[in-house]
């Protein structure tokens, strides 16, 4: 684009302006120049869009930001699909491109498109999203800077939570490793459709072998507000101790140890070891006593039948 500007552009009045709106803030001058560089767009046409942005309200050292910022977000196409990418980025802090792509359930190239929107604020290199200004998430999360693009942390992490678990339950965590959870509940407001998608966790669905997450997934559990007196607390705590015994993951059972109340429930799985293997015991020793007394019985040996016998025998075969 830069063959379609005069040589004398940027206006000095233009550089000034943009000077003075920064606050003696790098950040506002990076973001502008980022803008200015959209390669769809035209830098004179984009410049024109900054010079006319005026923040409302209360004056900030960011307010001009802010407005550009706002000015940035209104350009998303789908804005629910891009502003959940972008909640589960902050929240979840998840920044690989497949790992989102995993959780939405949607093709890579679509996290790809959704974000395009937002190139002078957000880059995907390589593998991974990238801020290319650190401010955003903090602009983002303050509702006050934000307004109607503020991405509210208990509802969004509300509802992300939930979603991680109807991924588990699906099974599309089986082969891979997502523990975003971790971030995303102790942020959670305690809902009952929450609650009741806690309920589903099934371990066998997830794939996931580091030793400290369970530990610290069920204190995250233990300090949710849900007013249960710990009911729930202790049937995922039970849940994941049986799991954890069938696999034979020793090493976590040991980690779990430290938890409330969890050796109550390894007593409890001990007691139903035993009586299990006590009942087994005793159904084998009766099958061994039936066969047993069944080789004591005398056989019966059939007389043999002499030849009219078999005659008749044969004759009636025949007849049937």
């Amino acid at each position: 684009m830069c063959h379609l500007l005069d040589d004398n552009w940027p206006a000095e009045e233009s550089v000034w302006e943009i000077v003075n709106k920064s606050s003696g803030q790098f950040i506002y001058a990076s973001v502008v120049m980022n803008f200015l560089s959209l390669p769809r767009a035209h830098p004179a046409h984009q410049l024109e869009i900054v010079r006319g942005l005026r923040p409302s309200g209360l004056s900030t050292p960011f307010a001009h930001l802010d407005a550009l910022y706002r000015h940035i977000l209104s350009q998303m196409q789908d804005t629910k699909t891009t502003t959940e990418i972008l909640a589960y980025t902050i929240l979840g802090k998840r920044t690989n491109i497949v790992s989102v792509a995993n959780f939405f359930d949607v093709p890579t190239a679509n996290v790809h498109v959704a974000l395009s929107d937002l190139a002078s604020v957000i880059a995907c290199k390589g593998r991974d999203i990238c801020f290319l200004h650190a401010s955003l998430p903090d602009f983002l999360l303050d509702q006050a800077r934000s307004r109607e693009y503020h991405i509210s942390t208990p509802i969004y992490a509300t509802d992300l939570s939930i979603m991680w678990f109807k991924n588990v339950s699906s099974g599309r965590f089986s082969d891979y490793a997502d523990r975003s959870i971790a971030n995303l509940l102790p942020l959670a407001k305690a809902t009952p459709k929450l609650r009741e998608s806690i309920l589903t966790f099934d371990p066998y669905k997830l794939d996931c072998y580091v030793e400290q997450f369970y530990p610290m997934y069920l204190n995250i559990v233990c300090k949710m507000e849900l007013h249960d007196g710990g009911w729930l607390y202790r049937r995922q705590l039970n849940v994941i101790l049986r799991f954890l015994r069938k696999t034979q993951r020793y090493s976590m059972v040991a980690d779990m140890l430290e938890q409330r109340d969890s050796l109550k429930i390894l007593g409890e799985i001990d007691r139903e070891e035993a009586e299990s293997m006590k009942a087994l015991t005793s159904t084998n020793q009766s099958q061994d006593t039936c066969v047993q007394r069944s080789e004591l019985q005398p056989r019966v040996i059939p007389k043999p039948m002499n030849r009219n016998a078999r005659i008749r025998t044969w004759i009636k075969s025949l007849l049937k």
